[in-house]
């Protein structure tokens, strides 16, 4: 299957610290182009959900200049609902339309958007699932643009005492995620949003080609030993690219299960001629379904800005030049996506 060129616009992110209890402080809270903008600490008066909040601060710092399309649609991801005491206080155990994942796409068309808005949740790969829809659309004729929006805040008791319970949460105060140490996952709440459309310009990235796996692995988070599923959407993927990418930012979650399966996924593609391998999460923690478009955000900032990634220990990131990336993500139930994009 041929993908028609799609070009992914004006990527931009906003990126909280990472839960400080769990032991994981970034001195990389960045700004891809002036639009980063350290929130407070949100707002026991504000009345949105503190995803939901990430994503409208996202959209409303969009430059004047980008105007949507009249035939635009608009694409969201994330992996949970709303989620914090005061929403809980507010609204009771409620669980429609205040607290379901869906709430994000339909708010933010309500407040912003025209045109239709669908959202995904599919775990930890729900942003790129969201990208997935949105190329989909472009590609089928449905729209001219579609911009995605990612967001999570996954810092929340519920979710830590939920990921506590599966064992992979991370409650060393002393340690990080990988590439640091194996010591589970270090959560931090992010919103990631981007343009995609058949129009380039100075600041772009074209999308290759698109993988998708799935498996039922034997562990609790459904992941095979092998990384079964990632094999297969990277396999996938550059089959629709037809090439290999320079270099693969891989879901890594911070587990010793999660980070060993998906390096002999990789290594049983390459072999020993793997690409380039590296990771976010060591330096931006863990935002579940905005974690893959997280890791595209630093992709477009080293490909279209030439920003230096960030020095990683024990990274296999060598210095020669990178033009194409691989970007993986992975959530529960073995449901995993690859994207590749090149320098334009």
């Amino acid at each position: 299957m041929a993908l028609e060129s799609i070009y992914i616009n004006d990527l931009r992110s906003l990126q909280s610290m990472p839960e400080p209890s769990l032991g994981l402080k970034s001195p990389f809270l960045w700004d891809s182009r002036g639009w980063w903008n350290r929130w407070p600490e949100w707002q026991k008066e504000n009345r949105s959900p503190h995803y939901l909040q990430q994503a409208l601060d996202l959209y409303a710092q969009r430059p004047p200049e980008l105007q949507q399309e009249k035939d635009a649609a608009l694409f969201t991801g994330s992996a949970r609902g709303a989620e914090s005491y005061w929403f809980e206080a507010l609204h009771g155990p409620k669980f429609s339309p205040y607290t379901t994942p869906g709430f994000l796409a339909s708010q933010l068309s309500r407040r912003f958007f025209q045109g239709p808005a669908l959202h995904s949740s599919q775990t930890c790969s729900s942003g790129l699932q969201a990208l997935l829809n949105g190329l989909a659309w472009l590609q089928a004729g449905f729209c001219n643009q579609a911009w995605v929006v990612a967001s999570e805040y996954p810092t929340h008791p519920k979710t830590q005492a939920l990921l506590k319970a599966t064992g992979i949460l991370c409650t060393d105060p002393k340690a990080g995620p990988w590439p640091v140490s194996n010591k589970g996952t270090v959560l931090s709440a992010q919103a990631v949003g981007c343009v995609l459309s058949k129009e380039t310009n100075l600041a772009s990235l074209r999308v290759l080609g698109f993988g998708v796996g799935n498996e039922e692995g034997p562990s609790p988070t459904g992941i095979s030993p092998e990384g079964k599923a990632l094999r297969k959407a990277m396999e996938q993927c550059m089959e629709m690219a037809q090439t290999g990418p320079d270099l693969v930012v891989g879901h890594f979650p911070g587990t010793p299960k999660g980070n060993d399966a998906e390096r002999k996924a990789c290594f049983s593609i390459w072999g020993n001629t793997t690409p380039q391998i590296s990771g976010t999460k060591w330096f931006t923690g863990h935002g579940l379904g905005a974690s893959g478009m997280q890791s595209l955000a630093w992709v477009w900032e080293a490909l279209v800005l030439g920003k230096a990634w960030p020095e990683a220990p024990e990274s296999s990131l060598a210095t020669h030049k990178i033009n194409k990336a691989m970007i993986n993500a992975q959530g529960f139930g073995g449901q995993a996506i690859s994207i590749m994009v090149e320098r334009v």
